[in-house]
């Protein structure tokens, strides 16, 4: 458990990263820590809420799906003059 952060500032880390999902190296510069300190408390705080058991939803059965994600790529039209760039 990385000492530096308070407990609560370590869980508050931990679910801002699984809420917003913004990268590593954004939640260091916010909480003033290495890149790594932020990886070993995401994990440590995952793994400590896991293994309490009260947060285990395997037992939850889920009805399977299938999910259709459209990726295609399509051309956009762009100013060739700069000028035309102030009204785009």
């Amino acid at each position: 458990m990385p000492a530096r952060l308070s407990m609560e500032e370590q869980l508050i880390m931990t679910l801002r990263y699984l809420r917003y999902y913004p990268t590593q190296r954004l939640l260091a510069f916010d909480f003033g820590v290495g890149v790594a300190t932020v990886n070993e408390t995401i994990t440590w705080v995952e793994d400590t809420l896991r293994s309490s058991g009260f947060f285990d939803l395997d037992h939850l059965e889920a009805p399977s799906a299938t999910v259709a994600i459209d990726v295609t790529e399509s051309p956009i039209q762009r100013p060739k003059k700069p000028k035309q760039e102030l009204f785009w």
